[in-house]
């Protein structure tokens, strides 16, 4: 008497299926173990989709929730506490669009062979990344994999690490990607066990390279002589500027030091100079190169 049926509509369809029937709302009893929710999807787009299960009020439960995907195989463990995001992506194949292709199972508590305690990843020379990450408690590991995506949501294998402890204390591992893009990069690391169960760390993001240094000049044209040099930056410190002529002459040079992320440096250059169009190239302390036209009256 408490349920609400699931009123169909033209786009996207995502209910709950009890007894051959879809709901959109569902009274239960408290969750019992090996109780499962299953779930029925209709109308999915071939594009990448994204779940939120967001727990509220459950009180005291003494189980883990996982999220089983029949089309990957896969078990994603779910927070009781806190959101928990899962992307999946619709393709060409019919299964991945299967409309019971996803339900929720509550298992009683485990130990898990590993915590992840902390991921991060920060932009290095050129377009390399360090992605650093260490685990707590970490048991019966036979590998990490090193998966990235530019997207957030399709991940692809990048490395592999080997444990290097195993015997239940703390631990930090790091891994230096060549082939990162220049444009926005996420990072997560699988954990598999020598039991087969697979952990998911959470998710680190490195800006774009546009992101992390900004420049612009202004007012351009640039009167007497003098550049106003306006950046943006997360990371301050030091560039190295040079003043380059239509011929690739280099006609003035000189160091600055951006000391706040963001602010306005003048550039002033000699004044024996002809007016005309030149180009200023700023290069940063880990080796990003701007280039930016600039006029001079």
């Amino acid at each position: 008497g408490e349920d609400a049926l699931k009123v169909q509509n033209a786009g996207e369809n995502f209910g709950i299926l009890r007894s051959g029937v879809q709901l959109s709302v569902e009274a239960r009893p408290a969750i019992a173990l090996n109780d499962t929710l299953f779930y029925q999807l209709s109308n999915l787009r071939k594009q990448a989709y994204q779940f939120r299960f967001a727990p509220v009020n459950l009180g005291m439960v003494s189980s883990t929730a996982w999220l089983v995907d029949q089309f990957l195989q896969t078990e994603t463990a779910l927070s009781l506490n806190d959101s928990s995001f899962i992307s999946f992506t619709v393709n060409d194949n019919q299964a991945s669009a299967a409309a019971s292709r996803f339900y929720i199972v509550f298992r009683p508590v485990q130990v898990l062979p590993v915590n992840f305690t902390s991921i991060s990843a920060s932009r290095k020379a050129d377009v390399k990344v360090k992605v650093n990450w260490t685990t707590a408690n970490e048991m019966d590991i036979e590998k990490y994999e090193i998966e990235r995506s530019t997207d957030g949501v399709n991940f692809e294998l990048i490395g592999i690490q080997v444990p290097l402890n195993n015997n239940g204390q703390a631990i930090g591992y790091s891994f230096l990607d060549k082939n990162a893009s220049s444009g926005n990069n996420f990072y997560r690391i699988k954990a598999f066990s020598r039991n087969g169960q697979v952990q998911v760390s959470p998710v680190a993001k490195v800006t774009s390279i546009d992101a992390i240094l900004q420049f612009s000049i202004h007012p351009n044209p640039v009167q007497s002589k003098r550049i106003q040099l306006h950046h943006n930056s997360i990371n301050a410190g030091k560039c190295n500027v040079q003043l380059i002529g239509a011929n690739g002459q280099i006609l003035y040079r000189c160091a600055l030091t951006l000391n706040t992320n963001n602010g306005t440096t003048t550039i002033e250059v000699p004044r024996n100079l002809p007016g005309g169009n030149y180009t200023l190239v700023i290069v940063s302390e880990d080796h990003h190169r701007f280039s930016l036209p600039v006029s001079l009256l």
